[in-house]
């Protein structure tokens, strides 16, 4: 098997790259659950929601310190020169999934010191987009699985960028009929209302989306050794 990466980055900076990028995913996991969590309802509490997103934020703030240190590694000189750009847009990519995940995390917080979630129609929305985020946390998943195998295992991690583009069609279908759902119901709905369920729905999509763009741009990666 080809040592893809290794013709690219000299080994200690290929270990390190790796191994951050995998911790920076595991964080947007982590973060994902909480989310879905939130959204589910299990907590009542104002405060158990606000501990909640500052775990959130947290995750995000330790993620963006990986990011700046994988950036540190690609233009250091380890890297080669032709893959620096396509290396720094998949470290965006990840970390625009956590951003979006901490965005999430702080909109749902000001949602329920306002009491909007006890809305039962809003109530209902949550669940259309718990669906959503548990798809795109799967996504995300597909993408730690990505980052372990693609550079050992080229045939493996085209097979797991395609789930990966299959889970992003299936998540916009899914926020074309929420949209719909809460513009059906803009009679029920405040301006508020209305626009933290279009934002939830809007981040979860640009969610799938960076995802799938970080996957298929280390495919892409991967494949200009391979081919």
């Amino acid at each position: 098997m080809k040592d893809v990466l290794g013709r690219l980055i000299n080994r200690s900076g290929e270990n390190q790259l790796i191994s951050m990028l995998k911790e920076h995913v595991e964080s947007s996991i982590k973060a994902s659950k909480i989310i879905i969590d939130i959204l589910s309802g299990c907590c009542s509490s104002i405060a158990d929601i606000e501990k909640m997103a500052n775990e959130v934020m947290l995750l995000e703030k330790k993620a963006d310190s990986i990011a700046d240190k994988i950036n540190s590694i690609i233009t250091r000189g380890s890297v080669a020169p032709a893959i620096i750009s396509d290396l720094q847009y998949i470290v965006d990519k990840t970390d625009d999934v956590l951003d979006g995940l901490y965005f999430m995390g702080m909109e749902l917080s000001r949602a329920y010191r306002l009491g909007i979630n006890k809305n039962k129609i809003i109530e209902e929305i949550y669940r259309d987009i718990t669906k959503m985020i548990s798809l795109a946390q799967l996504g995300i998943e597909k993408l730690l699985e990505l980052y372990k195998s693609v550079f050992t295992d080229y045939k493996k991690a085209t097979a797991i960028v395609k789930d990966i583009d299959t889970i992003e069609d299936r998540i916009d279908e899914d926020k074309n009929m929420v949209l719909d759902k809460i513009y059906s119901h803009h009679r029920e709905l405040d301006a508020i209302e209305m626009f933290h369920l279009i934002e939830l729905v809007r981040v979860v999509d640009s969610i799938a989306d960076a995802t799938e763009d970080a996957a298929q741009s280390t495919l892409r990666v991967a494949g200009a050794v391979y081919m």
